[in-house]
């Protein structure tokens, strides 16, 4: 028999790209490991870059596993969160921007401050900031899978980092080392860090590698802002 649930987790996604998708079906997968460790992850909200799929009662079990199944089938078979309202069935909200960057603030404020509220950035693009930052003064959690947000003005990065302990981004570096993590620790512990070394970005890894190759600086820029 499974433990009682401890701890209740409520999530809301921004992006439902690849990323986004993917993740989405890990933690429908891994619905019994989460069951055994005593915690419930509750999916209440999808969006992506047009509109937002919100549970009609946020305090429920958020969206059923078999909308979200649906919601990570192929980009070609779902473009858009609209085209799974004929698996709603009267559990959720549909709603288009610009309402529904408010819906999303409207459920930090009411789930941050009460049983919390994790927003999960899956995107890769600027626009969430604003959304995030807002979130973060509702007393929400944010986890990062891009590194963009935080490379926005140093305003804006100091008020997403105001409460370390509120965010998450060990995904956005060392492609998805607990790099992070580790550095944190050994400072925590008194440990003083004098020197890393190694290979800090597999971009610019790629980049330098192909330079040594001979290839175009011009080259790699073009290939690495995908025009071709």
């Amino acid at each position: 028999m499974a433990p009682p649930v401890r701890s209740v987790l409520p999530v809301v996604f921004l992006g439902c790209g690849g990323v986004g998708r993917h993740l989405l079906r890990h933690i429908v997968s891994c619905r019994p490991l989460h069951a055994n460790q005593g915690v419930a992850i509750q999916v209440v909200g999808v969006a992506d870059s047009s509109s937002l799929l919100v549970a009609d009662d946020l305090h429920s079990n958020g969206l059923d596993d078999a909308l979200l199944t649906d919601l990570c089938a192929s980009p070609q078979a779902r473009p858009y969160l609209p085209c799974s309202l004929e698996v709603v069935s009267g559990q959720c909200q549909i709603f288009n921007n610009p309402e529904a960057r408010t819906k999303v603030i409207d459920t930090a404020s009411v789930l941050g401050k009460t049983t919390g509220l994790v927003l999960v950035d899956c995107s890769a693009t600027y626009d969430t900031v604003g959304v995030l930052k807002d979130a973060v003064d509702c007393g929400c959690c944010v986890v990062l899978a891009n590194k963009k947000p935080l490379t926005c003005t140093y305003e804006d990065f100091e008020k997403l980092v105001s409460n370390f302990r509120r965010i998450r981004f060990e995904s956005t570096v060392g492609a998805g080392l607990p790099v992070i993590a580790s550095v944190s620790r050994i400072i925590s512990s008194g440990d003083p860090i004098s020197r890393i070394v190694g290979s800090l970005s597999g971009t610019l890894g790629y980049v330098m590698s192909e330079l040594e190759d001979g290839k175009r600086f011009s080259e790699q820029y073009v290939r690495m802002c995908g025009y071709i």
